[in-house]
């Protein structure tokens, strides 16, 4: 995570640990991506994240917690409170 916020990118996962660690600090970034009960083929997650990339473009950049679920997207912002 610290590499991801050194070089300004967005981690994106299937591992729940992330949003834990941003929940149980203060960091402003990086930005986490989440998909939760999600098929794990890789084909059908690119689609979904690109699908839905053009909404959360300016709440990545700003620093978020993005959470892609079958059915609805959540996103929070940096620091967690």
């Amino acid at each position: 995570m610290s590499r991801a916020a050194d070089e300004r990118r967005v981690l994106v996962s299937l591992d729940t640990d992330f949003g834990e660690i941003l929940a149980n600090s203060t960091a402003h970034g990086p930005s986490v991506i989440l998909f939760r009960r999600h098929s794990r083929r890789a084909a059908e997650l690119a689609e979904l994240l690109l699908g839905n990339l053009e909404p959360i473009l300016a709440d990545l950049k700003d620093g978020a917690l993005v959470v892609i679920e079958e059915r609805r997207l959540r996103i929070r912002s940096l620091p967690l409170d």
